[in-house]
């Protein structure tokens, strides 16, 4: 086998509903198409697929690293720290694509990064 790598890809698509009053945000549907090339394991390819978008959604929606002004963390536990539960996290499509990758034994790619990377990194204030 012969080749430079393989990567993974990835699109979301998100409808939205947002509350000019308090900045809330409701997520109405979203959509994920993924081709991590041949699926190993399905299961696993799923699951990875909802906890990085879980993950994501934390990170755009509910994190946010705060400190006092001596530097020291308002949240120093998760008892403070928001993370979203199942209730905050809506139905999640997910479509699978696999195109198997030609530098790989079993046209496998990389799985796992293409699921957080749609979202920015979470918000550090102080």
């Amino acid at each position: 086998m012969a080749g430079d790598g393989t990567f993974s890809n990835a699109t979301h698509g998100v409808v939205v509903e947002l509350d000019p009053g308090t900045g809330g945000v409701d997520i109405l549907r979203y959509v994920c198409v993924e081709d991590c090339g041949v699926a190993i394991h399905p299961q696993i390819v799923e699951g990875q697929c909802r906890g990085g978008i879980a993950q994501g959604i934390a990170g755009a929606l509910f994190e946010q690293v705060t400190y006092d002004d001596a530097g020291q963390p308002l949240a120093p536990s998760l008892m403070e720290y928001k993370v979203p539960t199942a209730a905050e996290i809506p139905d999640i499509a997910i479509h699978h694509l696999e195109t198997p990758c030609t530098f790989t034994a079993n046209g496998a790619k990389a799985r796992g990064r293409a699921a957080p990377s749609a979202r920015p990194p979470p918000c550090s204030t102080r």
